[in-house]
């Protein structure tokens, strides 16, 4: 499972016109911003050959990741 050290957050200007696509890709997708965006980069640097399969799994696997930091922050803060 992937830990929070595997992953680099980051911060970025996008023009609106373009976050309002990847926001809609994602609605569409079921998935979050911050996964769409992940898919779409990998996709630029040639992981076309991910079937779709692999590449859900792989984004439902971060947004549990992600939920699980989460709850774990918020059961430390409560501590």
């Amino acid at each position: 499972m992937a830990k929070q050290d595997d992953y680099l957050k980051t911060a970025i200007r996008l023009p609106r016109q373009l976050h309002a696509l990847i926001l809609d890709a994602a609605k569409q997708s079921g998935q979050s911003i911050n996964s769409e965006m992940i898919i779409r980069i990998q996709q630029s640097f040639g992981k076309k050959n991910d079937s779709p399969l692999l590449l859900s799994m792989a984004t439902q696997i971060e947004v549990l990741t992600e939920k699980i930091d989460a709850l774990v922050s918020e059961l430390a803060s409560k501590k």
